[in-house]
Order: structure tokens, then sequence, then C-alpha cells
């Protein structure tokens, strides 16, 4: 329910990964969603990646490179909806 400080945890809770180690994003889902590959969509736009948001290929194969850059920085993405 509104009010009852769910934003407020999820805020906190991104505040105890550490910043050198965890990169995180905070994100809604309008529920329902009306089309698939929501989530593709919003990593590409955190990632900063050039994929075509009509192409979710294209979105889903710039995230995955974008992730493999991740793990070999040793970083960790976490991902609250």
């Amino acid at each position: 329910m509104k009010g009852t400080g769910k934003s407020a945890y999820l805020k906190w809770l991104n505040l105890q990964f550490p910043v050198e180690q965890y990169d995180t994003l905070l994100t809604t889902m309008i529920s329902p969603e009306p089309q698939s590959g929501w989530l593709a969509r919003r990593l590409s736009e955190f990632f900063g990646t050039r994929g075509q948001p009509s192409h979710t290929d294209h979105l889903l194969r710039d995230v995955v490179t974008r992730l493999d850059e991740l793990v070999d920085e040793k970083r960790k993405l976490v991902v609250f909806i």
C-alpha cells in the first residue's frame, strides 16, 4: 500500500551494496507491462547502450555485452523491481 515504506526500504537496501563492487538499478514495473522486453529496455537505458528500442534482440545483445564487461571488472549488477 502507498506510504508503507517500500521505496525507502529499497533505497536503504541499495546503500548496503559497496559502490566499488556493485552497480544497482532501481526500477518499477507498471502492471501489467504492455510489451515483452521491458526489462531489456530498462537495462539498456541504465547501461547507456546503443540498441534500438524496437529491436529487443539488439538490446539484449548490448546488455549481455555490458554484463560480460561487469564480470571482467569483477563487479555485480543488482536489479530491484
